[in-house]
């Protein structure tokens, strides 16, 4: 397997923040896919105050998207309740997966 398709490859930091996407999207194959998972913002009037604190930059079902969509020609979006990840009504998840392929060249 080369670097490009090796998730150890990726440095962790750009594991743990989506605003590293334009470093991650470096990262991968232009056929690799980037899987990006963050607590949605309806989550939050839920969330713990450490939680708050390590989730600065909150995202909904949209702005996930669209994020994606400008660096990937094809997104997916998955919602995520207690252990079920579904493609149900996104804008009431407390988790958002997103998928990205197909890298896109600016």
């Amino acid at each position: 397997m080369d670097d490009a398709n090796d998730t150890t490859a990726i440095p962790k930091e750009y594991r743990e923040v989506i605003e590293s996407i334009k470093a991650l999207k470096e990262k991968v194959s232009n056929e690799g896919l980037v899987i990006i998972g963050t607590p949605s913002q309806v989550s939050q009037q839920f969330a713990s105050d450490v939680s708050k604190k390590g989730h600065v930059n909150i995202y909904t079902p949209d702005r996930l998207e669209e994020t994606l969509r400008n660096h990937f020609e094809f997104v997916f979006l998955f919602a995520a309740n207690d252990e079920v990840v579904h493609t149900g009504y996104l804008p009431l998840a407390h988790y958002l997966i997103g998928i990205g392929s197909k890298k896109k060249c600016l």
